[in-house]
């Protein structure tokens, strides 16, 4: 197997900087390591891209199945994301507690 690409979409880019100044506003620290395990956690799924549950994969039908990871030591946080043999496009980074059909 190849490299497989990361792609972030710039909605998933503004998810990750809302909620990093969200949590910033209480702990700038935290928001600090907030976005380094998006990071980690986003690397690993590149190495196992189906390690995600496939539970909301029925709110976007016709783009194929949509996985979800939660953020390691954030765990109220879920990185979505399409896979491919070539690609894990992240397509939203959000917070479980809101309205998650709506949002996405």
């Amino acid at each position: 197997m190849g490299v497989i690409a990361l792609r972030i979409t710039p909605q998933a880019d503004a998810d990750l900087n809302e909620s990093a100044d969200y949590i910033a506003r209480d702990n700038p620290q935290a928001a600090v390591r907030f976005l380094d395990a998006v990071e980690s956690d986003t690397q690993k799924l590149r190495l196992q891209p189906e390690l995600g549950s496939l539970r909301y994969c029925d709110l976007l039908p016709g783009i194929g199945p949509v996985r979800f990871w939660p953020v390691h030591g954030f765990p109220n946080w879920l990185i979505f994301y399409l896979s491919s043999s070539t690609e894990i496009l992240i397509i939203r980074v959000l917070n479980g507690k809101r309205d998650l059909p709506a949002l996405l």
